[in-house]
């Protein structure tokens, strides 16, 4: 990665540069990134719901009801 390094009056880095086809780049794996995230947070809250659901002894919906909603 051809990268450049900003540097303040004391040599300290406080910035970098990168050419705008590798920010594309990652900006991309970010949103794949975000959106993985997104899914496997919704599974782990789900599967509370599941075990909050069992100790309550409330009555789940079956797989094959929620996909005959649709």
């Amino acid at each position: 990665m051809n990268t450049t390094y900003l540097v303040d009056t004391e040599g300290n880095k406080i910035a970098v540069q990168i050419p705008i086809a590798e920010w594309n780049l990652m900006e991309k794996e970010m949103q794949k990134l975000r959106k993985k995230f997104e899914v496997l947070q919704g599974i782990k809250e789900a599967v509370v719901e599941v075990k909050t659901a069992r100790k309550e002894g409330k009555k789940l919906q079956t797989l094959d009801d929620f996909l005959n909603e649709f």
